[in-house]
Order: C-alpha cells, then structure tokens, then sequence
C-alpha cells in the first residue's frame, strides 16, 4: 500500500519536471502575446474592457493579471496559472479514476496524462485552455457525485461558473451536463438529484447574466473574426489524435513515425476501453464518451452552422482526460498484449513530448530578436510585421518584450523600428531586417521589389528574419 502510494505521484512529478522545462524554454507566441495585452491594462476594469474588445471572457485574463502582480513577466509568472490548472487537473482526475477503477488504471491515465505533448501545450501557454480543462473536469466529477451519492452541488456550482468566464466552448460541455440530467430526470431513482443538478445550472446561468451582457452581446456585434477555421472533416478526428499527440514537426521524422504509431496504439486502447467500461463501470463510459466524443463533434457541427463559434483543438481541451481515460481502461485490461500496447504508447509519447519541452516552440521571438540584436548597429533599420491585438490595435509586442529583457534595446532608435512599409519613412542606409510571421506576402513583396533580398533565418516554424541592402 505504501509503495502504491509513492508509485501514484510519479505521473505528478514526471508531469512538474517535463512542464517547467516547457513553460521555461518555450517562447511565447502570438495568442500569449494577446493575454500578456490583455493583462497589461493599469486597472482591473481595464482587463475587463480589453477582454471585452476580444472573442473571449476574462476570468483568464484577471487571473494572468494577478500572477504578474505577485511573481513578475518572466515566462514561469506568465504560464503560472495553466501550470497551476494543469496540475490540479492531473491530480482530480487520477484520483477520480483510481476510485472508480483502482490503483493501476489511475496510475496509467496520471502518465498519459502527464506524457502528452498536447498536455504539454496547454499547460505551458498563458492562455485560458488549461483552466477550461480544468473546470470541464470538475463539472464532470461533480456530477457523479450529484447523481450518485447526492451530493457535490457547490463543486457542480463553482467549476460550472468559472467555466463559462474562462472559454465560451464551455458551453458545449454544459449543455452536455444539462442533457445528461434531464434524461436522468425520467429514471425514479436519479430524478431527485437530477432536479437539484438543473437547479444549480440555472442558478449558474443566472450569475453569467451580467458578463453575458457586458461582454458577449458586444463580442457577437464588434464582428472580430474567429481565432480558427478548422472545419474540415479531417480536422475533427485531428482533433482527438492531436490530445495524445500535437506539433509533431518539431520533433524530426523518427518522431512522426513515432507519432503516427502511437495515434494507431492509441486508438486499438481506447476502442478496447469502451469494451472494458461496458461492463466495469456504464456511469463512467458514458461520461468518457459525452465529454471526450460528443462534445468535440458539437463543435464541429456548430462551426459548420456558424463560423463565427470556429472549430480548433485548443477548444476541446476538456476533452482529453476523458479519451485518456478510455485509452488506460483499454491498456490495464487482460490479455496483457494491451499492457504492451499500453507501455508502447507511453513511449512514443514521451519521446515527442520531450523533444517539445526542450524546443523554443513555431514562434522563437527570442532567438529572433537577440539574433538582431547581435548584428544590427547604428545605420541599419529593423522593420517589424504588427502584431495585431484585439480592438484593432497595431503592436511590436513581441519585440518590445525580449528586446527589454536583454537589456540591448538602446542599440536601436526608437524611429527606425517601424510598424508599416510606409516607403516614405524608410531610409535604408545599411541593412534593413524584417521579422514577419510568415502573413505578411504582400509586405514581403514589396520590399523584394525596392531591395535585394540577402539573406532568410527561420526561428521555428512560423517565425523569420529577412534580411535586404540596397540595391
């Protein structure tokens, strides 16, 4: 008993070890850009107003605002909070999963949980999914405690409320709840507890009623495109590979075989789970399915019907427990081919996942900017595609961020970081260095047409340094 104990908390500490390597090696990208403007405003209504501005609610964004207060700007400051949800999380769930079904399959669904590179992901960026996840998991263990043993309505109450502040795509996950208890309210035996779940979800509605109006009536009219547009079909069983296994081009080609293995293994596990739970445990089945299933396919339906609600996998973050949990009641059960299958998959994820955590990410403003840093004097001109922020709002965030922390922004006059190809303003004397996220063709176009393109530095995936003279 003692060494199941210790045994328990070792997907706690893989997971700790791999994310705080992540959270400090990995640059910020775009969208933390946006939560670091969101949280920057002077004042708590400021953040209020800003994320009024942007698609989302702002439960987040304050939470962002308040980690800054306490612990800085570094990256470890910026990434606390999803840290924090993450965590919080993984312990929740294998506890939750140990007492449905036992020491060895809460130990295997800590481990897939903690070795996922989509874990890694959302935990490690200062955006809102880890919280989302979070709050979708424990909307899901309250409500087998509210329909089973009578009790978890507070819990049901608090993680039903912070969701829907955190990520409208919460939603989807509520409605799912709310059906699930009203089809309860036809069985005599439920019909008690499912009444008083419906009672707190109106209750819950009832408190969002101010942001709702606040906020969301004015996002549904300020017209802000959606944050994606994966509404393929393909896209929506991406989405499920992708909660096991995500920026895979960041780990080479023996990684992808690796990956395109594990999505298989992953797959022959969860099918074989569902057999499993058949027969173990229906309750939890079936909330493995609404939530890791039915939810993401909402989504994509919706999508289809109203682009605006957009489809990504990011959105679907509360998903990926549930599947995990399919896949490690498939995995622990007998013959012990699916412990091998089990032990594969584990593999196969950690080796992604460790490449990811050791990566500086598709976007590494930092080796950009210090790479400028390094070779620009006096005569040169940095030019830099805006980062746009909601409200419209041009910015050289990520610039102005790592520049600052390296203490080698004084090299540069502020005129000649410049955010727009104004060929008036543009006065090249020496080498003009051009930092664009790979959306800027027509920008790119013109410069190639007035100077000579001498050399392109790639800085991840998504991230470049031209570089022109005169001709």
């Amino acid at each position: 008993m003692k060494c199941e104990s210790w045994l328990i908390l070792s997907p706690l500490v893989i997971a700790l070890c791999l994310w705080m390597v992540g959270a400090q090696t990995r640059t910020l990208w775009l969208d933390e850009f946006h939560s670091y403007y969101h949280s920057s405003s002077e004042s708590w209504s400021g953040v209020l107003e800003r994320a009024r501005a942007d698609n989302h609610p702002p439960l987040s964004f304050l939470l962002l605002r308040g980690s800054r207060s306490l612990f800085g700007d570094g990256h470890l400051a910026l990434r606390f909070p999803s840290l924090l949800a993450g965590l919080i999380q993984l312990i929740i769930g294998v506890r939750f999963v140990r007492s449905r079904l036992g020491f060895k399959t809460g130990l295997a669904v800590g481990l897939i949980f903690a070795l996922s590179s989509y874990t890694l992901m959302i935990v490690t960026e200062a955006r809102m999914y880890a919280l989302m996840s979070l709050c979708v998991i424990g909307v899901a263990v309250a409500l087998v405690k509210v329909v089973e043993e009578g009790r978890g309505l507070v819990s049901l109450a608090l993680f039903s409320l912070a969701g829907l502040h955190t990520h409208y795509d919460f939603i989807f996950y509520l409605a799912v709840t709310g059906g699930v208890l009203l089809v309860l309210c036809f069985k005599p035996l439920h019909r008690h507890a499912a009444l008083r779940g419906i009672g707190v979800l109106s209750l819950v509605g009832v408190l969002f009623a101010p942001w709702a109006s606040y906020g969301l009536m004015h996002q549904l009219e300020h017209g802000l495109p959606p944050g994606s547009t994966h509404t393929h079909i393909y896209a929506l069983a991406e989405s499920i590979g992708h909660m096991y296994f995500i920026n895979v081009g960041l780990g080479g080609d023996l990684i992808r075989i690796a990956a395109i293995c594990g999505v298989v293994l992953a797959g022959v596990l969860m099918i074989r789970g569902v057999m499993i739970l058949r027969k173990r445990d229906q309750h939890l089945l079936y909330l493995c399915l609404a939530f890791g299933i039915v939810v993401p396919l909402l989504v994509f339906i919706v999508a289809h019907i109203y682009p605006r609600a957009a489809h990504n996998w990011r959105y679907v973050a509360g998903s990926a427990l549930p599947v995990f949990v399919l896949a490690a009641a498939g995995g622990m059960s007998k013959p012990r081919i699916f412990l091998v299958l089990l032990a594969a998959l584990l593999l196969c994820l950690s080796s992604l996942t460790l490449s990811n955590a050791l990566s500086r990410g598709r976007e590494d403003s930092r080796s950009a900017v210090d790479f400028i840093l390094d070779a620009v004097d006096e005569k040169d001109t940095v030019l830099l595609a805006p980062t746009m922020v909601p409200g419209g709002h041009r910015t050289s965030l990520p610039w102005d961020y790592y520049s600052g922390r390296t203490g080698r922004e004084e090299k540069l006059d502020g005129e000649d970081l410049l955010l727009s190809l104004d060929s008036r303003k543009i006065n090249l004397q020496g080498t003009l260095f051009f930092m664009e996220r790979g959306h800027s063709i027509g920008k790119l176009k013109y410069l190639k047409q007035r100077f000579d393109l001498q050399e392109t530095n790639s800085f991840g995936s998504d991230l470049r340094v031209h570089q022109f003279r005169l001709r």
